[in-house]
């Protein structure tokens, strides 16, 4: 057994000799090496110093999922958002399959690929006449206020995000199964959902917990929907400043429930 005192070294018996660079006797040149070679991994681990650092202030992303308790108001408006979502990834695919029709005759023509690209695409189709259900009407989609207008920016995001994914796998830079052109969502077998970005922070986001009742969730457009789980674990660590909500996705599950 060998006892280590409260700096980490080794009690020296009684009696044992003190070692060269103890007494000061002139070092050979093996250790010197040795020392340079010491000397140099110290320096490499100064070196990496500030990189530890930096990986120790990095965040981490967590999920936490609420089962929602909509009144059938509530209800209404949340499949209508789904259904805007829906409409809005159609749009901007077909806006995509349009632009690519036009190119073959104008190499010249810009074809929306990108999520801003997208985004800035459907927001001017929206506003312009061609939009309009019938004529007569005030040129723009008519329904767009009745939802948030998140819901198109997110929907044309993820379409922007097929499309590299497309683009990626043509061009061999993407590993496993090569994906697809994306396709048109259908009404009967797309999944029910859409996604809220949230903007502001503290009081003034977008996106609130415990706003009147703890078990709630603020969402905008929607105002403030009942939760039927504990929601204090994670509005004490927004409270804390130790986290904070950078989205929303709600979606229906089988037997209709919202989370």
């Amino acid at each position: 057994d060998c006892a280590v005192d409260c700096c980490g070294n080794a009690p020296r018996p009684e009696g044992a000799r003190r070692s060269r660079f103890s007494r000061g006797d002139p070092l050979d040149p093996a250790d010197r090496r040795s020392l340079a070679r010491l000397a140099a991994r110290v320096r490499n681990v100064e070196s990496e110093l500030p990189a530890i650092s930096t990986l120790a202030s990095m965040t981490r992303q967590a999920t936490f999922s609420f089962t929602l308790a909509p009144t059938p108001e509530q209800a209404a408006v949340l499949c209508r958002h789904v259904g805007a979502a829906r409409f809005a990834f159609n749009q901007c695919l077909r806006l995509v399959l349009n632009a690519l029709g036009a190119k073959k005759e104008q190499p010249q023509a810009p074809v929306p690929w990108s999520g801003f690209d997208l985004i800035n695409t459907f927001n001017a189709w929206k506003r312009s006449p061609e939009a309009s259900s019938s004529e007569g009407e005030t040129p723009g989609l008519a329904w767009r206020e009745e939802v948030c207008q998140q819901v198109f920016e997110e929907a044309a995001v993820d379409l922007g995000r097929a499309l590299e994914a497309f683009s990626a796998g043509r061009r061999g830079e993407r590993k496993g199964k090569r994906p697809n052109m994306p396709r048109f969502k259908k009404k009967q077998t797309a999944r029910r959902s859409f996604r809220l970005r949230n903007k502001g922070s503290g009081a003034k986001s977008a996106i609130r917990l415990g706003e009147g009742p703890t078990r709630s969730l603020r969402l905008p457009k929607l105002g403030v929907i009942a939760v039927r789980e504990n929601t204090r674990k994670l509005r004490r660590m927004l409270g804390k400043g130790r986290a904070k909500i950078w989205f929303a996705t709600v979606s229906q599950r089988v037997g209709g429930h919202w989370r």
